[in-house]
């Protein structure tokens, strides 16, 4: 085939003068291409930007919930020190309540 032969064929104004000699049937074959075309785009646009927006939003509770945790253990630890500090001084207090009970004890 040569050129002329195609770019003839590609002739927009042939092409328009053909489809309106079949009664516009294929204008609107083409038309509901284009929309089923847009609406596939825009169903992908949709998908992909709830898509990152999941991705983000996933991050972020992961990132609170690593805070949280880290709170946590810092408070576990806050907690278990005054345990630790309380026992001594609770022990600290028995034995003296006890070497205070033995001079009255010996006193009477």
């Amino acid at each position: 085939m040569r050129i002329d032969t195609i770019l003839a064929a590609l002739d927009p104004i042939s092409i328009a003068n053909q489809a309106a000699d079949k009664d516009f049937r294929w204008w609107f074959l083409a038309l509901l291409g284009l929309v089923m075309t847009a609406g596939l785009w825009a169903l992908r646009f949709l998908t992909a930007t709830l898509m990152r927006e999941l991705t983000t939003s996933r991050e972020n509770a992961h990132a609170r919930y690593e805070k949280m945790q880290a709170e946590h253990f810092l408070v576990a630890r806050e907690v278990t020190a005054a345990v630790v500090a309380c026992q001594k001084v609770i022990e600290g207090n028995t034995r003296e309540s006890e070497q205070v009970r033995k001079i009255i004890e010996q006193m009477k």
